[in-house]
């Protein structure tokens, strides 16, 4: 799936974690992209992707320049924090590779393997029984053991025909 398409997974996602706290009016959390290889905040911005969880995106030379376009947009914000006088064309600066970043989003491709899941404020054992067999969440994916703090709602692919356009 491409980055590009992020959107259709984030409003699936976000309309199930909405369906759950109607559900279940005591669910306080956010939504993460998680893998074995790590996870951040859930967001359709592909730059967000590309600067909290490279992992994510499946090995090319789109990837490549899209993370050294990231390590310059954070070096000119971390100037920016610096000097005052150049506020203005830094901030172009970063706004020009933010702009080629999402470009490139549109070919870079995300691993299937990728899940959304649900990450609670506050650890409720006897709320996290009750969503793990919740028809709402990936009863596959999810670990049925309580043992594991883990709800997911689904693979990104999975999530994106959930919410076709």
């Amino acid at each position: 799936m491409k980055l590009s398409e992020l959107e259709k997974v984030d409003q699936a996602a976000k309309k199930i974690f909405g369906e759950l706290k109607k559900k279940h009016p005591e669910l306080k959390g956010f939504l993460v992209l998680n893998s074995i290889d790590g996870q951040c905040e859930l967001s359709s911005d592909p730059a967000w992707i590309v600067e909290k969880f490279p992992a994510a995106i499946i090995e090319s030379k789109q990837k490549d320049k899209a993370t050294n376009l990231m390590g310059i947009v954070i070096g000119l914000q971390n100037a920016l924090k610096k000097q005052d006088a150049k506020r203005k064309q830094i901030n172009e600066e970063i706004n020009e590779n933010l702009r080629k970043i999402r470009e490139l989003a549109k070919d870079l491709e995300i691993y299937p393997t990728v899940t959304i899941e649900v990450r609670l404020e506050d650890l409720n054992y006897a709320l996290l029984d009750l969503l793990r067999v919740d028809p709402l969440v990936d009863q596959n994916l999810t670990p049925q053991t309580r043992a594991s703090i883990r709800i997911v709602l689904g693979a990104v692919e999975q999530l994106a025909e959930r919410n076709p356009d």
